[in-house]
């Protein structure tokens, strides 16, 4: 309990509580296929500042799929979302995906998913 004097002078003494806020908790919620990947990031702590994401999929018939994309968010509230985007991925065979996400405040989270890309449409699933 944090305790503390009057600013007029008087000897009163004062209890409260501290109410703790905690530190930035960022995931990835959710990764799916379609015409592309597309991954949604959400925050269950205090807000996040400079929140950089990559994003790589690699893979395909002799490794033609190479895409990498990356960008910054500059705030995410409590309970606030957002999705990142590979935009369209054009091959066939079998791919991996990983996405990286971190802030300012050092919380951090990665996710990989394999699958398959089908001239445009790309499926996945949980690499265990």
């Amino acid at each position: 309990f944090p305790v503390w004097e009057s600013p007029n002078g008087d000897i009163d003494i004062y209890f409260g509580n501290l109410i703790s806020i905690p530190p930035p908790g960022l995931y990835i919620k959710s990764i799916c296929g379609g015409i592309g990947v597309t991954a949604t990031v959400k925050n269950e702590g205090a807000p996040a500042t400079n929140v950089e994401w990559f994003m790589t999929v690699k893979g395909g018939l002799l490794d033609m799929i190479d895409k990498e994309k990356s960008g910054t968010e500059a705030t995410l509230d409590l309970g606030g979302e957002f999705n990142i985007k590979s935009g369209v991925i054009i091959g066939i065979g079998k791919i991996t995906v990983e996405i990286e996400v971190i802030c300012d405040e050092g919380s951090c989270d990665s996710e990989s998913e394999i699958g398959r890309q089908m001239l445009f449409f790309t499926l996945l699933w949980y690499l265990e």
